[in-house]
């Protein structure tokens, strides 16, 4: 319970039981409205209390998300540039690592140990609950008349109503104060359409006037009148907030709307500005003022600087080797004028900020050994920094040889190879890959789990890891209404049911989701945050990880299941589902050895 202290006024001197000072003193009401102004927030445009004399700043929370804003985190030395923490020791996290620095506590309901406990009363968890105890006791649930989360008063036919639908099974109707039809009230005597509307005209003229350009202002109401033309209803007052933001700084760093590029706003702001806002970008992708998809550029300027980033914590003697490094590689780039008529593959973005990457790591891991300048780096270092991470090798190899043909070391530097035997040990038990496909069977609720369960099951039963999932285009799906065929490589294949049914589910969730563009009209299954591009699949991992699992683990298992099941020939792997012809000969050969000779039939010698 909030503490009422009584002190007095700061302006007229009577005794005033405040909650909380305000600016560091106490006012009674009517001396707050006199003598203290409202500016909108510069970062979030939310409005705080002021003096008149004060130039525009920040409000409270603003302030304090400064204390982690752009700074590392304490496990994975990430800079923060949302969802940060500072715990009372000092030190600050990311929100992915948050649950590393809390204490665990235990689960007053299932007694197990979690670093995530939490109450809700209006649901019926009066005592710490983890995540799973916390859906399983709570008692609210919708109600089957407003289809809203209300305490169940009774039931009507099987279906649980609340206190005002449970006498007619539906909302009592009145009439509404603007529109004057009898509907069901939203709020302040208003339906839901007319409250939809006024909520929108009061926020809007909130947020425009912190746009200091009149034609940024003009794009912000494009964006809000094609945004609640595809959501009808629903909260978007903090989603309109935040992308107010994103329009008033592309006034400050452009002139007009024709200045407007993808390359020129994440040179100028940045790419995590732009995925931060990445739904306004989205918008003026859709409209036709910047272009992202399948741009080259777009996708360089996105990596150089992502690269930039991660190279600020380098040591200031390898700044310069690093600048060198990557001047070669956009020179060796830029050579293939003719793309459509190349000889070999341009080297791309991703690859080139893989590549900076483990040098900048390395660099890093060599200042710790005692190196002070590129000279110094031996093979010693180099062997070491392989040594920790098996997949490190694979990404050093072209700063090695920029090191060897380019730079003066006192010895010649060679990735060391590493022999990889083949084993079995990801390999799913019957049981286990049976109790994951019932898993995924399940109708889920959320967003996240429909677009995973697919990709969990193209990995578990079609070897197809979820990099190659995520990039799958509608033109691979048909469906007839009885079954689905899908191509993953060469062949069109059925589907089995459980796979069906959920991919049926992912694209019917789709279709009422979708932003900015039709179903039909979007060249990808698997839709991303940026109009025109598919989503990436950093996220699948933590996401399958609640499952107890691998990638690696579900493609194994698939691979071993088919060539178990009958598939002697690799031939029939690489043309069904895209597997290599080094890999499919493998298995074939390790787990059906009277295939051997059939195997090099096929592919030739490999050695």
């Amino acid at each position: 319970m909030t503490r009422r202290i009584a002190a007095p006024c700061r302006h007229c001197g009577r005794v005033y039981a405040a909650n909380e000072p305000i600016l560091g003193y106490v006012w009674c009401k009517r001396c707050v409205k006199q003598c203290l102004v409202r500016w909108p927030c510069i970062t979030c445009t939310k409005t705080y209390l002021a003096l008149p004399a004060e130039p525009h700043g920040e409000c409270t929370g603003c302030r304090s998300i400064g204390r982690w804003r752009h700074k590392p985190c304490a496990r994975c030395q990430r800079i923060i540039q949302t969802r940060g923490q500072v715990f009372p020791d000092g030190r600050i996290s990311c929100g992915s690592c948050a649950d590393y620095f809390r204490p665990l506590r235990r689960c007053f309901y299932c007694g197990q140990e979690n670093a995530r406990l939490s109450r809700d009363r209006i649901r019926g968890v009066d005592e710490p609950a983890c995540a799973r105890c916390l859906y399983r006791e709570g008692k609210t649930r919708l109600c089957a008349g407003c289809r809203r989360p209300r305490s169940i008063a009774g039931e009507r036919d099987g279906r649980g109503y609340c206190k005002r639908c449970l006498p007619s099974g539906a909302p009592p109707l009145e009439p509404c104060r603007d529109c004057h039809q009898l509907r069901p009230i939203h709020g302040a005597g208003r339906c839901e359409d007319c409250a939809w509307i006024k909520i929108h005209e009061r926020l809007m003229a909130n947020l425009l006037p912190t746009i200091a350009s009149l034609w940024a202002r003009e794009l912000l109401r494009e964006y809000h009148q094609m945004v609640t033309n595809q959501l009808s209803h629903g909260n978007l007052s903090r989603s309109l907030r935040k992308h107010a933001i994103f329009f008033a700084h592309i006034a400050e760093h452009f002139v007009s709307r024709d200045e407007l590029s993808g390359v020129q706003i994440v040179r100028r702001l940045g790419h995590e500005f732009a995925a931060h806002h990445a739904s306004a970008m989205s918008f003026l992708t859709v409209a036709g003022y910047i272009h992202t998809h399948e741009d080259p550029d777009y996708e360089l300027e996105w990596h150089l600087s992502r690269i930039q980033a991660l190279t600020q914590a380098v040591p200031a003697w390898g700044t310069a080797v690093l600048g060198r490094f990557l001047d070669r590689m956009l020179r060796r780039r830029d050579r293939i004028s003719d793309r459509k008529v190349r000889r070999r593959i341009p080297m791309r973005p991703k690859s080139i900020e893989s590549a900076m990457r483990c040098a900048a790591d390395l660099i890093t891991f060599a200042n710790k050994q005692g190196a002070s300048s590129v000279h110094e780096l031996n093979q010693d270092m180099l062997e070491l920094y392989v040594g920790e991470v098996f997949y490190r090798r694979f990404g050093i190899r072209a700063f090695v040889r920029h090191l060897r043909k380019y730079e003066r070391t006192f010895g010649k530097l060679k990735v060391p190879d590493v022999k990889q035997h083949f084993h079995l040990k990801y390999v799913l038990t019957e049981s286990k890959r049976t109790e994951l496909l019932a898993t995924f069977d399940t109708p889920f609720e959320t967003q996240r789990d429909l677009r995973w369960a697919p990709v969990a099951l193209f990995a578990l039963i079609y070897l197809q890891p979820p990099f190659r999932s995520v990039a799958m285009r509608t033109s691979q799906v048909r469906d007839d209404g009885e079954t689905i065929q899908i191509r993953f490589a060469a062949s069109w294949l059925d589907l089995d049911p459980i796979t069906a049914a959920a991919l049926r589910r992912w694209m019917e969730a789709y279709r009422m989701h979708s932003r900015f563009h039709e179903f039909d009209d979007n060249p990808w299954l698997f839709p991303g945050r940026h109009a025109g591009n598919h989503i990436r699949a950093l996220t699948f991992n933590p996401w399958l990880r609640d499952y107890g699992v691998s990638t690696r683990q579900l493609v194994q298992t698939a691979i071993v299941s088919w060539v178990r099941r009958g598939v002697k020939n690799p031939r029939v792997l690489v043309d069904a589902f895209g597997l290599s012809k080094v890999t499919a000969a493998t298995y074939c050969e390790q787990l059906a050895m009277n295939s051997t000779e059939e195997s090099r039939y096929a592919f030739g010698k490999r050695r």
